[in-house]
């Protein structure tokens, strides 16, 4: 199941493709340079691995427990849109752990990110010895990281990070912590057809 957020729950997807020498009129993204923190806790059992499918559009970066595991996805059409696969095991603790992940969504139309289409979510699904423990649904919470802001540079490819870390949620990936989120919304009609990326993502 593909979540959002409120602010995006209801926006009209555009469609942003067309032949190059094409005049064609598109309307800006309702948002832009948007980062936006979803959680989950879960109880972990003892001798069992945990591995994770994700996706994200725009971006992702995933934290279990704290620790860095893996970005992506690779940039792809909605008709062929990418999702991970990663090994959580070394992160995961008996008892309650938490997966965080910070999603990135520009917002800007240029040949770098396929985004300014208002389509801004999030996919995961968590295996505990491949079997299907839990996936992405309302139950995750989320809330914007308000720390960011900036100017775009570079032909509107990329936002400067200017950030003020007076603002910035030190604990969003600490166990426990709901202070100040919201239950994530479900994408009612998710237009991403999934393939996993060939290529290693970062890490």
């Amino acid at each position: 199941m593909w979540i959002t957020t409120r602010e995006f729950e209801n926006l009209k997807p555009i469609y942003v493709f067309h032949k190059q020498l094409d005049k064609k009129e598109i309307e800006p993204s309702t948002y832009c340079n948007i980062h936006t923190h979803f959680v989950k806790d879960f109880d972990a059992k003892r001798d069992k691995s945990y591995t994770i499918a994700i996706s994200a559009d725009d971006y992702y970066k995933l934290y279990v427990n704290g620790n860095f595991v893996c970005q992506g996805p690779a940039p792809a059409y909605t008709s062929n849109y990418k999702y991970n696969q990663a090994d959580i095991t070394p992160y995961i603790k008996v008892g309650t752990n938490r997966i965080a992940v910070h999603v990135y969504y520009q917002g800007k139309i240029n040949r770098v990110w396929n985004s300014g289409d208002n389509r801004m979510g999030l996919w995961a699904k968590i295996h505990e010895n491949d079997t299907l423990a839990f996936e992405t649904d309302e139950s995750w919470l989320y809330k914007y990281a308000e720390e960011f802001s900036g100017e775009t540079t570079g032909y509107e490819t990329q936002y400067l990070e200017n950030i003020n870390f007076a603002k910035k949620d030190l604990t969003w990936k600490t166990t426990g912590v709901t202070a100040g989120f919201t239950n994530a919304v479900r994408v009612t009609s998710p237009e991403w057809q999934l393939t996993e990326q060939p290529t290693t993502q970062l890490s």
